[in-house]
């Protein structure tokens, strides 16, 4: 990046604890490359997110040789991460929060509750949708909202889940299954037309984030995330 020109904004201190802003702005050759990648491409792209910037003023009594240079000492400016990067055709300008903003996370990580706070399928979750499909068929009787089928689960098991169908004027339309009850699917939002007898689906059960399903419908305890046994704050001292 020997080529490129950096103009920074003006650095503010003040007393006690505040997040300070630095505008940093990056003017390129379009020649000065990151890799094989042209630095505003690079930008664009996301390479600078969350990068750690830090501004120091160096004191030397002498810079006349590179000894002198590595004896000098810094003084730190400013330090941060770049939380904002606007690309246009001539330069790159990032917004750099001190590190201060770091203390506006929520606090703990997660939230202890009764539910789990894993999403079904998701890499905490660790199940796989695919292991859970069931393929099925459209019945006579069937309308935008509510489908008939040949499904043999209890009723409630694909609740929450997902309909995709494959076969039919709906081939490839995903939906949720609001309920499911008598081997019929109700789903939101309606389908744009019924399906029709004999069309084909696959459809993925849902959770309901408790003990009880993760247990008796997906085996799946030792991934469950949930606090169930929290008392309540009215029953807790």
């Amino acid at each position: 990046m020997a080529d490129a020109l950096v103009r920074r904004g003006a650095i503010s201190n003040k007393v006690g604890l505040e997040v300070s802003d630095l505008n940093v702005t990056l003017v390129v050759n379009p020649l000065v490359l990151r890799g094989n990648t042209p630095l505003a491409l690079f930008a664009a792209d996301g390479g600078f997110d969350g990068a750690t910037l830090v501004v120091q003023r160096f004191f030397s009594a002498n810079w006349s040789s590179a000894q002198d240079v590595a004896l000098s000492w810094p003084l730190l400016l400013f330090a941060g991460q770049v939380a904002e990067v606007d690309v246009t055709a001539s330069e790159i300008d990032m917004v750099v929060k001190s590190h201060a903003e770091q203390l506006n996370r929520p606090l703990p990580r997660n939230v202890h509750m009764a539910s789990c706070i894993n999403t079904v399928y998701d890499a905490t979750c660790a199940l796989f949708s695919g292991n859970f499909a069931v393929s099925a068929n459209v019945a006579n009787g069937s309308t935008p909202l509510s489908i008939l089928t040949d499904l043999a689960e209890s009723d409630g098991y694909f609740d929450l889940g997902v309909i995709t169908f494959t076969s039919g004027e709906n081939n490839g339309v995903v939906r949720t299954v609001a309920s499911y009850a008598n081997s019929q699917v109700s789903v939101v939002p309606r389908l744009l037309v019924a399906p029709s007898s004999g069309d084909t689906f696959t459809v993925v059960p849902g959770c309901n984030k408790s003990l009880v399903a993760c247990n008796s419908k997906f085996n799946n305890l030792e991934h469950f995330r949930g606090f169930p046994f929290i008392p309540t704050p009215e029953t807790s001292l």
